[in-house]
């Protein structure tokens, strides 16, 4: 084997393995939780950058939330709205608090609309408008 070839396909490899630790760590992590594991303490139970970012983890939680009620919002629909307490009637359950911190009307009620009505299942939406 010349040793071009050789290098090329030492360096072929050596790229692919990288690519499937990383791929790995990342599926164990789940920084975003994009997959539906239950978390390990000490290994992936504490995300302190998905507060940056929440607007790309609602959109993958709500395909597994599948809910019939959203509550859309500012962070004051994320702070204020319980969506699991009891008060909410059984035919509206499950509800999910699509409320995003760190953000504006205009850049979350529709697109959260839209996402949660993707799921199929959406019902009720409860819009927690802000007017400055």
């Amino acid at each position: 084997m010349p040793p071009q070839s050789r290098f090329l396909l030492t360096w072929s490899v050596a790229l692919l393995v990288m690519l499937a630790l990383v791929a790995g760590f990342n599926t164990i992590i789940n920084p975003y939780e994009v997959f539906a594991w239950h978390r390990i303490a000490g290994i992936n139970d504490f995300k302190p950058v998905t507060k940056n970012h929440v607007a790309l983890a609602k959109a993958y939680q709500i395909e597994r939330a599948r809910p019939i009620t959203v509550v859309l919002g500012t962070s004051r629909a994320y702070v204020a709205i319980d969506a699991a307490n009891p008060v909410w009637p059984e035919a509206n359950r499950p509800v999910y608090n699509y409320g995003t911190p760190k953000s504006s009307m205009s850049d979350v009620l529709f697109r959260e609309l839209r996402e949660a009505w993707g799921t199929g299942r959406l019902r009720h939406a409860v819009a927690i408008l802000d007017v400055p």
